[in-house]
């Protein structure tokens, strides 16, 4: 697991999860402190982790065998350079300054930050999945109130099938408008067509196809009376927030894709 030093994760660790430190996290610390106090410190160390991802930049479209080859080669005596240089600055510097503390949590865990050198499959951070979801993270707090426990659910599997579509290369509001259109006239047995995503139609600027072109999301309406159709397409047309007006709207929904 690629993650920061958030303690939710420790428990994981105890039961086998192998722990891989975010550099990206360890990165912030110095980042942050240039920029708010110009540390030369911090810009030393700053220098020392741009070399690491310059290093990753020129192996990004390798195997992972040839991957951990060149990190071994190439990000190693970086990695080596920078934790001597961390463990002298600490002696030198003030228990309790922002610097010391910068150091500290790099220092705690360098190897958790080391184990990407040795598994080419491994990322050197997981900006990856923090951007995918950095929009609900940014959105927990407009969204904190959903009405009640069954409509923060269906909040949560709507996100899902915005995602789904996404990586599937496709414009949500493209498929849902689609799907929400034909939803109400829909056959329960014909309902896996209705939601089928197939090829790029839902966008059609995109040419260069995922390998994930196919996916299927189906739709089970377990809780969804005739006369509340028209708030489901509400729901779906106007976005995450008419949901949290008419919580009811949504029956159980599940995303499965499919290669």
């Amino acid at each position: 697991m690629v993650c920061d030093d958030f303690g939710g994760y420790k428990a994981s660790f105890e039961l086998g999860v192998t722990e891989i430190g975010c550099m990206a996290h360890a990165r912030r610390k110095f980042f942050e402190l240039h920029a708010t106090h110009k540390s030369q410190t911090a810009e030393q160390a700053l220098r020392y982790i741009q070399m690491l991802y310059e290093i990753e930049r020129e192996v990004r479209d390798l195997e992972p065998d040839l991957r951990r080859l060149i990190r071994q080669e190439k990000a190693v005596p970086v990695m080596e350079a920078l934790h001597a240089w961390m463990i002298a600055q600490r002696q030198i510097v003030h228990d309790g300054s922002a610097i010391a503390r910068a150091l500290d949590y790099s220092l705690k865990r360098w190897a958790a930050l080391s184990r990407y050198l040795d598994d080419g499959a491994v990322p050197i951070d997981n900006n990856w999945a923090e951007n995918q979801i950095r929009p609900w993270a940014l959105g927990r707090k407009n969204w904190l109130f959903a009405g009640s426990l069954r409509s923060g659910k269906r909040a949560a599997a709507v996100m899902s099938l915005i995602q789904s579509a996404r990586l599937n290369g496709h414009d949500p509001y493209a498929y849902f408008k689609d799907v929400l259109k034909r939803l109400p006239t829909q056959r329960a047995s014909e309902m896996g067509g209705c939601c089928r995503i197939s090829g790029n139609c839902f966008n059609p600027a995109r040419h260069d196809a995922w390998p994930h072109t196919t996916g299927e999301i189906s739709v089970v309406t377990t809780s969804l009376p005739p006369n509340d159709t028209n708030a489901c397409m509400a729901a779906g047309m106007e976005g995450l927030g008419a949901s949290m007006r008419a919580p009811d709207a949504f029956g159980d929904v599940h995303a499965r894709l499919s290669p």
